[in-house]
């Protein structure tokens, strides 16, 4: 250590040999988020996205001066990886690590909290410094039920995700007890999976992903292939199993309004719902033809009995209004 670097705090010591020795972990490697393993971890396999990590950290400025540690108040920080929980940096950085791995970080202003700062202890423009370790990971729990657990290992695109009923196209691998059973590309609705020998739980867990994501489904016997097993795959009874799924494009459908009786005769009495049973829709232009004729046959009395011009035109009026200009609705379902 050189005199000067002795005059030093230990935390701007430590940013100096991040910035001229850490790896950049950035994806432009513009040297955004520098790092350096402290102590490497005790398995192969990192956090992916959406898993549950439990860190331990300590946080400084570039000068040294601390403004947050998990281990002054004894318990983990707990949040979910790729999901915009912490900052930028943590996304990146953590996602690099192995569980057991402690590892500096140095963090430029626009991987931290930028221009805005988090008041009062981090300034505007600040460089941070972490010490972090990677306690632990978890998949991430669908249903909180233990049912089904996914590990993402490519982000989808975009926010939307397939509905019940949605045109879905697949690439699917299936292992059980580590061996593949099922590989092949598939074009299924979401909640007929069954008829393409797809467990449920690929139709559950299908909901939940975007357009182009590729991840790893952990399935309980509850969402695989149940008591029955699958003798087809030599599937025994009650089997866990693991999938990796690409959702490669999806077709999604928004339902009308629900085509129940009342539906039919209250949202379109004209002709009862586009999907509605006969009896239905039959039942409901009876009784639009009833209210109309009951309506033309009021007016007509009235009307005898003074101004039946104007009472006329308002009879031609509310047919045209109950009956001609709705007749052009309907409750179907599209597609979009």
């Amino acid at each position: 250590m050189t005199t000067d670097e002795a005059t030093k705090p230990e935390g701007e010591v430590q940013a100096a040999a991040l910035a001229e020795r850490g790896e950049d972990i950035t994806p432009t490697r513009d040297r955004g988020v520098l790092k350096i393993i402290k102590r490497p971890g005790n398995e192969d396999e990192s956090p992916m996205i959406g898993d549950k990590v439990y860190v331990h950290y300590k946080g400084k400025l570039a000068n040294g001066k601390k403004f947050d540690s998990s281990r002054d108040r004894n318990e983990p920080f707990i949040f979910s990886l790729g999901k915009g929980q912490v900052i930028k940096a943590w996304d990146i950085g953590v996602a690099t690590m192995k569980k057991g791995e402690v590892c500096y970080l140095l963090c430029k202003p626009e991987y931290a909290y930028g221009a805005a700062g988090s008041a009062p202890k981090i300034p505007s423009n600040a460089t941070l410094f972490f010490e972090i370790e990677l306690l632990d990971f978890k998949g991430e729990d669908l249903f909180e039920d233990g049912g089904i657990i996914r590990r993402i290992k490519r982000k989808g695109e975009g926010y939307s995700n397939p509905n019940e009923g949605a045109t879905v196209e697949i690439h699917l691998e299936g292992f059980c007890g580590g061996t593949r059973f099922d590989c092949k590309d598939v074009k299924f609705v979401v909640g007929e999976g069954e008829d393409h020998d797809i467990p449920i739980g690929i139709d559950k867990a299908l909901e939940k992903m975007q357009r182009g994501e590729h991840c790893i489904l952990y399935l309980g016997p509850r969402y695989g292939f149940g008591e029955a097993g699958k003798p087809k795959y030599g599937i025994q009874a009650n089997a866990e199993l693991v999938y990796e799924v690409t959702l490669k494009s999806f077709e999604k459908v928004r339902a009308g309004p629900p085509c129940t009786p009342h539906a039919a005769l209250t949202l379109c009495p004209w002709r009862g719902c586009a999907t509605a049973p006969a009896e239905v829709k039959t039942s409901a232009r009876i009784t639009v033809f009833l209210i109309c004729s009951c309506v033309l046959v009021c007016f007509i009395f009235l009307a005898q009995l003074q101004g039946w011009f104007s009472y006329l035109f308002l009879t031609l009026f509310l047919l045209y209004f109950f009956f001609f200009f709705p007749i052009s609705l309907g409750c179907t379902e599209k597609k979009y």
